[in-house]
């Protein structure tokens, strides 16, 4: 079962953002940083 959210996120301004993850490699793991693993990006977009 695949679930999506609306995710929003507030600038320091009070603007709205739309929060969206992507996937950039097609395998599980995106990167390993300092030990903590990366599933996907999350990125703020101006609305």
């Amino acid at each position: 079962m695949i679930v999506f959210f609306a995710v929003k996120a507030f600038s320091p301004k009070g603007e709205q953002n739309a929060v969206k993850g992507i996937k950039i490699f097609d395998r599980p793991v995106e990167m390993n940083m300092r030990g903590a693993k990366v599933y996907g990006h999350v990125k703020a977009i101006k609305q």
